[in-house]
């Protein structure tokens, strides 16, 4: 991973525009660069969550056509006598045999079991219940549980439905009442796994890679870094019929993107944050777009005839909401 690292901080580089010559500021995190560009960033892939997301495609291979060439190769020398998804890693186990192990995880925390005949499913340990992201099932019986039960066991193999005594005896009122509303199959069809992130069911590069970088953006990060804006004040940055530069100038502008005198000052690049044009106020964002003694007379001499209340002004971002919902 060493080598996606080196690639991530090339990349970040060149977009700060940093040389061998001269160096340049990082505004905002690499990190936050990767948000969607309805979050704030820029939307750019970290590599090594595209790697895993890559490997992990492998491992959903393993599982969706397990009579493949490589897959019974896999199979005749790490399980046997098992399948994939309960296979252990063994005493000797290759590099490639490891990583698939790994990327397995990636793919049983985004996956679900779509329960048909419940021969294949696990009642207790897998996940099958339609809207949970645990299985976190709970027994009012709990010294009776078999652990290795399988959901079939709570299927009426006659009528192919759900075995209303035995479910309501065994599960909470909440979980039997969403049991009882899953559609089963006819009995021919086995349990089959698939990945609700994606509308075919199908595990892709793209859906794997949004959870894996969603989940490690859940981690807090500090106020400087991110700021919590609505979707749509970024569907006004990006879904404007400006051109491109001047989209990425306001989103400079509403991440706080910009080497004002007084940004610079803060990070402790410069020796005065006063504004160079009035020279009584801080050269804040907001100073130099908005709140200037010399900028407000071209709001308002400009067609729009805009006048500024400098009292309603607290931040750029909340400033373009304001125009958002007049408009």
């Amino acid at each position: 991973m060493a080598l996606a690292f080196e690639i991530d901080s090339i990349l970040a580089n060149f977009w700060w525009g940093q040389s061998q010559q001269s160096n340049k500021i990082h505004w905002i995190s690499w990190k936050n660069l990767g948000m969607p560009r309805n979050e704030g960033g820029m939307g750019f892939r970290n590599l090594k969550d595209f790697n895993v997301a890559l490997l992990a495609k492998q491992g959903w291979r393993m599982v969706m056509k397990p009579h493949a060439f490589w897959a019974q190769l896999l199979k005749s020398k790490y399980f046997p006598n098992g399948d994939f998804l309960r296979a252990g890693k063994g005493a000797k186990s290759s590099w490639a045999w490891s990583s698939l192990l790994v990327e397995r995880n990636i793919i049983m925390r985004g996956a679900r079991w779509q329960v048909l005949d419940g021969s294949r499913v696990n009642l207790w340990t897998d996940k099958w219940i339609l809207g949970c992201s645990e299985h976190a099932l709970q027994s009012s019986h709990h010294s009776l549980v078999d652990l290795e039960a399988k959901v079939e066991t709570i299927i009426d193999c006659q009528s192919r439905e759900w075995n209303s005594e035995a479910i309501g005896g065994m599960f909470s009122p909440n979980d039997t009442k969403i049991i009882r509303a899953m559609p089963l199959g006819d009995g021919w069809e086995k349990d089959r796994l698939i990945w609700p992130l994606n509308q075919t069911g199908s595990y892709t590069v793209k859906s794997g890679y949004n959870m894996i970088h969603m989940a490690h953006l859940d981690t807090p990060v500090g106020p400087s870094s991110s700021r919590v804006l609505d979707k749509a004040l970024w569907k006004l940055v990006w879904g404007s019929q400006m051109v491109p530069k001047l989209m990425n100038f306001w989103w400079r502008i509403v991440r706080g993107c910009l080497p004002t005198r007084y940004a610079l000052f803060r990070r402790h690049l410069g020796t005065c944050p006063l504004c160079p044009i009035c020279g009584e106020f801080p050269e804040s964002v907001e100073h130099l777009f908005l709140l200037c003694n010399w900028v407000q007379p071209v709001w308002f001499g400009g067609p729009l005839n805009y006048r500024i209340n400098r009292q309603s002004i607290t931040s750029m971002s909340k400033w373009m909401m304001q125009i958002l919902k007049i408009s």
